[in-house]
């Protein structure tokens, strides 16, 4: 999933102005996304979110926050699969391509 997105989602779920994700590393600016809007959902509204050892990338960034501004409960059984990390892709000859880290990604409470 695509960190816009996620930062999307998870805005319509959280208060205005809380911080959803941030992103950090070596030679990396740090980055702070915050909610810009008011959420859709009405506070007394109970949020559960759905997880499993599948779940990550934008998944995990929307859980993240969701969990850390107490706006919902994370319920399954499982760990979540992502690895928290930002990764640039450079194009190679013959076809080829290289992945590498550059910055991992935290949740509101600083978790990777």
């Amino acid at each position: 999933g695509l960190l816009t997105s996620a930062v999307d989602v998870a805005s319509l779920l959280v208060p205005k102005g809380s911080d959803i994700v941030s992103a950090q590393g070596r030679g990396f600016p740090k980055v702070l996304y915050r909610s810009r809007v008011e959420p859709i959902l009405n506070p007394t509204t109970k949020l559960a979110v759905l997880i499993n050892g599948n779940t990550a990338s934008a998944a995990e960034i929307v859980s993240g926050a969701v969990q850390d501004l107490d706006v919902g409960l994370i319920v399954g059984s499982d760990r979540t699969f992502g690895k928290g990390l930002v990764q640039n892709v450079e194009t190679l000859p013959f076809n080829t391509a290289l992945k590498f880290t550059v910055a991992k990604y935290y949740t509101p409470s600083g978790r990777c």
